[in-house]
This record gives C-alpha cells, sequence and structure tokens, in this order.
C-alpha cells in the first residue's frame, strides 16, 4: 500500500473505488463554484434521509442532474450506500465541504450590497389618480429565504434536528465552539437533537428555576411564562434535564432535581 504520509488533523477524503476497497485522498481546501453552492443548497434544503435519488428524480431539473453527476465524480458530493440505504442509496454532502459550504454562504449573506436606486417619481394630482385592478390586486406573497442551521440557532438561540446525520454534520463542522462550550447539544428520549447557544440558557435559566418553584410544570406552560417559542422551551428544558438541573417527571412536565 503507498504511504500518504498523513498525519494529525490533516484532511482526507475516503470513498469506495470496487466493492470492498476504499482509496484516501488528501484534500485541499477549495473554494466552490456558485452552481456548486446552488446545488448544495437545494440538496440540503431536504433531510438526510430524503436525499434518496428517486425522491429528488423530480425536484432537480436535467441541468441540476448534471451538474451533480459532475459534482459526484469531483467528490464534492457522495452517494452512500449503507444500512437502511444499501439498495436505494442518499446523497451525502462531507463535513468538509459542508463547512465550506456554509463558510461561503455566510460570507455572501454578510457582503454589503448597492444602494437601490431612487426611482423618479413623476407627480399627479390626485383627480387624475385612478385605481386599476392591478394596482387593487394582491402582490403574491414573497418566498421565505430558507436559513442554514447555523442562522437558526444565531437567529433563535436554539436548534432541533431530526436526523443522526444532519446533527453530526453541524457538530463536526462547529466542533471548535461546541469545545469552547459556546454550543451546547443533547439527544432527546424523543430521539430528537437539541441546541442551544450558551447565551440562550444563562439568559432564561434561572427564570425556569424561579417558575417550577411552585411545582412540576408542562414546557408550554414554561414557553408561555419565558416569552419563547415552545420548542425553543423543550429545547432549553431538555439540556437542563441532561446538566441535572431539572428532572422530566412525565413526558413533557418538568420539575426542579433538587
Amino acid at each position: 500500500m503507498k504511504r500518504l504520509d498523513l498525519r494529525d488533523g490533516m484532511p482526507v477524503r475516503v470513498f469506495e473505488v470496487t466493492a470492498g476497497t476504499v482509496a484516501f485522498e488528501k484534500v485541499k481546501s477549495t473554494t466552490l463554484s456558485e452552481d456548486d453552492i446552488a446545488i448544495l443548497k437545494k440538496l440540503l434544503q431536504f433531510k438526510f434521509e430524503e436525499r434518496t435519488p428517486e425522491r429528488l428524480e423530480n425536484a432537480l431539473s436535467a441541468s441540476d442532474k448534471r451538474k451533480l453527476n459532475d459534482m459526484i465524480r469531483q467528490h464534492i458530493v457522495n452517494v452512500y450506500y449503507e444500512g437502511k440505504y444499501s439498495k436505494s442509496g442518499v446523497y451525502n454532502v462531507p463535513t468538509l465541504v459542508y463547512r465550506q459550504y456554509l463558510q461561503q454562504a455566510a460570507q455572501a449573506s454578510a457582503r454589503p450590497t448597492a444602494p437601490a436606486a431612487i426611482p423618479h417619481v413623476e407627480y399627479k394630482s390626485p383627480a387624475a389618480i385612478r385605481p386599476s385592478a392591478a394596482a387593487s390586486a394582491p402582490s403574491k406573497a414573497q418566498v421565505p429565504v430558507k436559513l442554514t442551521p447555523i442562522q437558526l440557532l444565531e437567529k433563535n438561540g436554539f436548534l432541533i434536528m431530526q436526523s443522526e446525520m444532519d446533527a453530526k454534520e453541524f457538530s463536526d463542522s462547529y466542533s471548535s465552539r461546541i469545545r469552547r462550550k459556546e454550543i451546547f447539544g443533547v439527544r432527546g428520549f424523543d430521539k430528537k437533537y437539541y441546541i442551544v447557544k450558551s447565551s440562550f440558557v444563562t439568559k432564561n435559566e434561572s427564570k425556569v428555576r424561579a417558575f417550577l418553584k411552585s411545582g412540576a410544570k408542562s414546557a408550554d406552560k414554561v414557553a408561555e411564562a419565558l416569552g419563547v417559542e415552545p420548542q425553543g422551551a423543550v429545547a432549553l428544558l431538555t439540556i437542563m434535564n441532561e446538566e441535572g438541573e431539572l428532572i422530566e417527571r412525565k413526558r413533557g412536565i418538568f420539575a426542579l432535581a433538587d
């Protein structure tokens, strides 16, 4: 076997060449193209278990599929054939690529845009103005922008993930912040993954303890008392339960541990 001179911390890709044979490739950070970003954005709109070729057959255009095949050949995306996906396969975004995608997406969103030009408006007297059918018709609702997981976490202070693979991708990408205890995460009894910012915990944990002094309460009651979203309350209570500050008396009902 050829010696690769691999060192600690050096990123590598592992991919299957033939059945039972794998290859290792040293990886250098590369900039993803705009086309790469566009395809990854479409893939990541689906949960990991939904990214099967069959499921995405009708979700991608012909040009998207050609580009996706190019990205597979370049090892930007791979098809995972293991476990329950041994027959169908599922599109997987490697951790290094996912991290690069998040970095470039964050840089793009932070890039300042040129101010819009002020349009020239011709003055008309009130008598000359007549509402038209087109003007009076309600405008179409704008399609909301889909935020990345880290953008959702920064915006709301918490994040809930359903897929183990999505949670692993996130954990690998932000391992340094997790080590610094800026982000906490735990898998709940409901098999969901709850992730919160430390600032969200610090802001609300004393309020939770004060509210629960009178007895066990449901997550909905805690959310109402704190003025946070119900899912945010569940995430916070799950983390505090894991830390031993609370106990879950029964499903969704929390009380102080002491």
